[in-house]
């Protein structure tokens, strides 16, 4: 039988990329379903794909920029972006690795918190330096995608380096937010964005050198 979940609907406007209904619950959301308004659905949550697989899998971040998104490795194709900084090499829509969807590469592992130290410094360059082609994007007025595999810590943390170095945002309000736009715009299997200690500790560790950077 089919595992069945009852979520309310809202609809979310991600101009200029897509206009699409999200349906929302405490830890599951539901996309594409489009005309639906404020109601009530039950959700076939068996059904949903891989995070590394859903596509269009991208969350917009307003409050950051309206010119940013942040996704999968599908998501270069999905969207009509000016500029795709990449993590990892992206797919196209049948899934075969793709490095001319790329702007930006910007490549590092992500290890789930288990990285060395010598991998933990060069996730911190990656970072840093994947942050100030995401700011001289946005500065160009240009819209951004940033993407890894999954779009839950390499790309998110990029972005995260970004509100913190460029913007003054704490790293832990960053962090948080990153999480609420992935729930609110995305729903896969293994969603649980920004979950990587190590990541986390390198923005904390930007906020509290951003100073020294002269940035």
């Amino acid at each position: 039988p089919f595992r069945l979940q009852l979520i309310a609907a809202e609809t979310i406007l991600c101009a200029p990329i897509a206009r699409t209904v999200f349906c929302r619950a405490a830890s599951l959301l539901l996309g594409r379903r489009p005309g639906m308004g404020n109601q009530c659905l039950l959700v076939d949550i068996d059904r949903l794909p891989y995070g590394c697989d859903d596509t269009p899998g991208f969350a917009s971040l307003p409050q950051i920029s309206p010119l940013l998104y942040v996704g999968n490795r599908y998501s270069p194709c999905c969207g009509d972006f000016d500029v795709v900084i990449s993590t990892v090499v992206p797919v196209d829509e049948a899934g075969d690795p793709c490095s001319e969807l790329s702007t930006h590469q910007f490549f590092f592992p992500d290890c789930q918190g288990k990285e060395r130290a010598s991998q933990a410094e060069r996730a911190r360059r990656r970072i840093v330096a994947a942050a100030a082609a995401v700011a001289d994007a946005v500065r160009d007025d240009k819209t951004t995608l940033v993407h890894c595999e999954w779009g839950q810590n390499r790309s998110c943390a990029v972005c995260c380096a970004y509100a913190v170095l460029y913007l003054g945002w704490e790293a832990n309000a960053a962090i948080a937010y990153l999480r609420t736009q992935n729930h609110r715009e995305r729903a896969y299997i293994g969603q649980s964005p920004m979950r990587n200690p190590t990541f986390n500790k390198i923005l904390q560790e930007l906020e509290r050198t951003r100073s020294e950077l002269g940035l």
